[in-house]
């Protein structure tokens, strides 16, 4: 049986598109570990924060980091959703680190003396 061109056209654009979606799933593999680096590295500076009784927001630095990545950016990406994008994943962060102080809090000693092995008074 002999096929139109038009269902090797289909084939063809099938092969494509399918091979495009692979090379997407590849680039999203990466992103997900970059994510999650990202995150591990929050939470290291997270308990820093925590230990030096700082905020988990951080707006000023919040600004940095889109202000850097939109002059960076070369497209196509616009830098509204660019700005969008990592806004996300600073939330992220932010949840992240709050989690963190949660349950530190609740294996944590109350006050500063009994961190110091001191008995409360």
């Amino acid at each position: 049986m002999m096929t139109s061109d038009s269902d090797n056209k289909e084939r063809q654009t099938a092969a494509r598109i399918g091979n495009l979606r692979k090379a997407i799933d590849a680039i999203d593999d990466r992103l997900l570990v970059l994510i999650n680096d990202r995150l591990k590295l929050a939470a290291r500076i997270g308990a820093i924060k925590q230990v030096a009784g700082n905020p988990v927001k951080d707006r000023a630095r919040e600004k940095h980091v889109i202000d850097r990545l939109q002059a960076a950016n070369g497209g196509p990406i616009d830098n509204d959703l660019l700005s969008r994008v990592f806004v996300d994943i600073i939330r992220a962060s932010c949840h992240l680190q709050n989690t963190i102080r949660l349950k530190n809090k609740e294996i944590q000693p109350e006050t500063e003396s009994e961190r110091n092995g001191q008995p409360h008074a």
